[in-house]
């Protein structure tokens, strides 16, 4: 998608969805052959596998694949269209399920529940052209999914000559 649209669209603007489910039942198993080709860290790969809980271990493994997954995105998204006009956007549907290796410690609760373990994820948003009084900030006020789109239009008409009036 990427490699045609630099090379058809030039400097159109694109969105780009990704739902990863790594960490998502159900589980799949990372295979061992991953890890030769993946380029993940030794030092990473001897604390995932020094973990005694089979269950968090799985966990851990499928997490640091995911960071993987993102971090070649991110390679490629600057390989083709470039980081310079991108905001990358990254929030979880729920808090993590400590059936399946999620750990939400100091949150009361997680998955399927009401408790802030359940509804306090992690979010951020990322890119070149924040301002440098806003890279690196914490928001720690209430939000919500339903705010990522006020939020995307203001960028949007922001950073292009696009008036969101029109979308």
């Amino acid at each position: 998608i990427l490699d045609h649209h630099s090379s058809t669209k030039g400097e159109e603007s694109l969105f780009m969805y990704m739902a990863w489910q790594n960490v998502h039942g159900p589980m799949d198993m990372v295979e061992e052959h991953y890890w030769d080709s993946s380029g993940t860290d030794k030092k990473v790969l001897a604390k995932i596998r020094e973990i005694p809980d089979d269950t968090r271990r799985h966990f851990a493994s499928l997490l640091v694949q995911l960071d993987n997954s993102i971090e070649s995105v991110v390679a490629k998204v600057n390989d083709t269209i470039g980081t310079d006009r991108t905001l990358f956007l990254y929030a979880s549907d729920n808090g993590g399920c400590k059936d399946a290796g999620g750990y939400n410690t100091p949150l009361r609760g997680g998955k399927h529940w009401l408790f802030e373990g359940g509804v306090r994820v992690p979010a951020f948003m990322s890119s070149a052209f924040f301002a440098e009084h806003v890279k690196g900030r914490t928001y720690s006020g209430l939000f919500h999914v339903t705010d990522w789109l006020a939020t995307i239009m203001g960028v949007i008409e922001t950073k292009s000559s696009t008036s969101t009036s029109d979308i």
